[in-house]
């Protein structure tokens, strides 16, 4: 938050997350799948929402937006 708030003197900020988990990823043995949370979508915005909230205080305000990029 310093390096890209605070230093430019800006005031707001968005945390913008793309979720693209998806049932359809049906590897268990990709070694990238250790690297997400166990999360659903739900569970990110709620908790991405919590943090961004967190985050603001002493005038700055950061809000979360998970974009839903799952397939069907």
């Amino acid at each position: 938050m310093k390096r890209y708030l605070i230093e430019k003197g800006y005031r707001c900020g968005i945390y913008l997350v793309g979720w693209f988990a998806c049932d359809g990823w049906n590897d268990p043995e990709d070694r990238r799948r250790k690297k997400v949370p166990s999360w659903t979508f739900e569970d990110a915005c709620q908790n991405l929402a919590v943090q961004a909230r967190t985050l603001s205080q002493e005038g700055i305000e950061i809000r979360s937006f998970v974009l839903d990029g799952r397939l069907p």
